[in-house]
């Protein structure tokens, strides 16, 4: 970026840096002096950032190391402090030849780049499967946001009906997108702790909904039936139930507790929770229903990246690989 001129006026500045490459600086330096050369490249970079402004604040290379130096430095009352690792965004920049990937740690790991997410269909009847979508984005995009972003197309394009994934790509916000759509999905895990088998939850309940899909009942197990009504708050229901639980034999793993408060026995629950179990609900069926459609997507993962060395595309920066297909039923 600099002209002959500054490159000369700043010769001494950038010695230090221009004897060897990267790593070999690097390599050169001692583990107890990296704090002195970090803030020493701080400083370097905070002159240069002040003393160029006027010349070179419309180039792009001028703004990469102002990013830089935001994004790893910290100024505290004019002295510069050096930001510790935990104070690093995952979006900070890891490449100056690539100034979009990002950096997130996926099974203890870090990884820098993208997020490919392939989409494939999956009908048994179907002589071949097609892959129907390649999406990219940074590697630090939650799974549930890279299905919100290409739902809509996806379904106007290809009709889509029903989604399978892994657990990453359910959420809330994606349980009312999905509605709106009219694409059912069905995830082989779901995300959180891991729920006690012996207790049970309210996906074993059933629900019956009125005109407007609102809870109007549940009905337990052992088919015993709570009205469902507003809680005060606005911003759930409770179900009442009789005192008929009282003898009930599963009532010690039940989640309809006593209320002192209503004095009787309820369930109280958001509608959050009504879209996690009815995922649950459609998640325990598949599995009683011993299908894993969603495996052979494995394979075409593997066939889009074994072909390079390392796994890793070609492209100067790693891609992440989560899994994302869609089945339509005919």
């Amino acid at each position: 970026m600099l002209s002959e001129d500054d490159q000369q006026h700043y010769s001494e500045l950038f010695a230090p840096y221009l004897k060897g490459h990267a790593g070999q600086y690097v390599y050169r330096l001692k583990k107890e002096d990296l704090p002195l050369h970090l803030r020493r490249l701080g400083e370097d970079m905070r002159r240069l950032l002040k003393e160029l402004e006027a010349r070179y604040s419309n180039e792009p290379v001028y703004h990469v190391l102002a990013r830089v130096f935001a994004e790893h430095f910290r100024l505290e009352e004019e002295t510069l402090r050096v930001k510790e690792g935990s104070e690093l965004s995952a979006s900070s920049l890891q490449s100056p030849d690539d100034l979009e990937a990002t950096y997130r740690k996926k099974g203890g790991q870090g990884q820098r780049g993208y997020a490919i997410n392939v989409s494939e269909s999956c009908e048994r009847q179907n002589p071949l499967q097609l892959i129907t979508q390649v999406h990219v984005a940074s590697n630090n995009t939650d799974d549930s946001t890279l299905l919100a972003q290409v739902l809509a197309e996806l379904k106007a394009r290809t009709g889509v009906e029903t989604l399978l994934t892994d657990g990453g790509y359910g959420s809330a916000q994606n349980d009312q997108l999905l509605a709106e759509h009219q694409v059912t999905l069905i995830q082989t895990a779901i995300r959180g702790r891991p729920q006690d088998a012996e207790r049970l939850h309210l996906e074993d309940f059933q629900v019956q909904m009125n005109a407007s899909h609102e809870p109007e009942q549940l009905t337990c197990p052992k088919v015993k039936t709570g009205q469902v009504q507003a809680s005060s708050s606005g911003e759930g229901w409770i179900a009442v139930f009789g005192e008929g639980c009282a003898t009930c034999e599963v009532q010690h793993r039940c989640p309809v507790a006593k209320k002192k408060r209503l004095g009787t026995r309820a369930l109280r629950f958001k509608r959050e929770d009504l879209q996690r179990a009815e995922r649950r609900r459609r998640l325990r069926q598949h599995q009683e229903e011993g299908r894993n459609l969603r495996a052979a997507v494995e394979s075409t993962i593997r066939s889009i990246k074994h072909g390079f060395a390392g796994g890793k595309a070609p492209v100067g920066v790693c891609f992440v690989l989560p899994v994302w297909w869609w089945g339509r039923r005919r």
